[in-house]
């Protein structure tokens, strides 16, 4: 999944979690990643997703992107009738799918979706010669969608209770609460201490012992904290995630053999995922960079059987790692 864009500048764009009204906030399924057939025969090329979302963003400005019922603000002019809100998208991003919008339903139009007395979206779509799709002007509730490759509303992950939040939130400050114990922290300690100690004990040098790093490497808490965030169903594919992580890894920002439970979480839960990484990549990016800049070039591992190349010897070292354990973590 690429980073949203948010229509609204981030203070007040509202937080699923976090807002009164989150039983009435969805991301639904607006575009699809193709050029698509409309069930009328009007073709729509789709072939720049960001380039949509940036166009409909800057066309949005400061207001809120409208979602009506049947089409009615394109024709009220006509039939002179109201052009009620059935919601408001606050906020876009792309996925391998196409674009998913953020909307914000209004009580009415919850309880309609709720009751299955509408069922799919349809994009009012701003067009180029040849049909290529420029912006997305609004959105509609119908049951007679144009285009038949959006996910269906009432299909779409449901939204969770508050209850369902609390309690998904409780289990992770749990599994939080375990990761502190492990470090030999204090419940006072919050999340930047959690993970300036992980950046201390990466920088350790090799103690006499060796390490076991599913025991010292946050691997299996962050397991389980990815099994409750799970629960908020805010993740990504494998595909994407793997990518996402992998890219992290080569630039230096995730150890290789953090790869594993980084591609899970990311996979479940990509903003946790991204949150750690904004507060630990930059420091463990400190540790490796250097190793970069003095083994770039090296094709292999000289004198250091096991390894694929001097940057893997230098951080296995620094960890106190064998090449067999090293290449074990790896593939956790």
């Amino acid at each position: 999944m690429k980073p949203g864009i948010e229509l609204l500048p981030a203070e007040i764009l509202p937080q699923i979690a976090g807002a009164p009204d989150a039983n009435r906030q969805q991301w639904v399924h607006i575009l699809p990643a193709i050029s698509v057939v409309s069930r009328d025969g009007r073709e729509f090329a789709i072939d720049n997703l960001d380039a949509v979302v940036e166009a409909s963003r800057r066309w949005a400005g400061s207001r809120r992107m409208l979602i009506d019922y049947e089409h009615q603000s394109l024709y009220s002019r006509n039939n002179g009738k109201p052009v009620p809100a059935a919601g408001w998208i606050v906020g876009m991003e792309v996925r391998d799918d196409g674009i998913w919008a953020l909307a914000e339903w209004t009580q009415k139009a919850a309880d309609m979706i709720a009751a299955r007395e509408y069922r799919y979206l349809s994009p009012t779509l701003i067009c180029e010669a040849g049909g290529k799709v420029n912006r997305i002007r609004n959105v509609a509730l119908t049951n007679e969608p144009a285009i038949n490759e959006l996910a269906a509303v009432a299909k779409v992950e449901s939204e969770m209770k508050p209850e369902s939040i609390q309690q998904a939130e409780a289990s992770a400050n749990a599994a939080l609460n375990q990761l502190r114990e492990l470090l030999g922290l204090s419940e006072a300690d919050g999340l930047e201490a959690v993970l300036e100690a992980v950046r201390q004990m990466l920088e350790k040098p090799a103690a006499a012992g060796k390490p076991d790093p599913a025991k010292y490497v946050p691997i299996g808490e962050f397991q389980q904290v990815t099994a409750e965030l799970n629960k908020l169903r805010q993740g990504v594919t494998q595909e994407a995630a793997k990518a996402h992580v992998d890219e992290q890894v080569r630039t230096g920002r995730l150890a290789p053999f953090m790869s594993g439970w980084a591609t899970e979480l990311c996979t479940v839960n990509k903003p946790a995922f991204d949150d750690f990484m904004a507060k630990t990549g930059p420091a463990f990016q400190q540790i490796v960079e250097p190793l970069h800049a003095r083994f770039s070039g090296t094709p292999g591992a000289a004198g250091r059987p096991g390894f694929d190349n001097e940057i893997e010897a230098e951080v296995a070292t620094k960890l106190g790692l064998t090449a067999d354990e090293f290449k074990a973590a790896q593939k956790r």
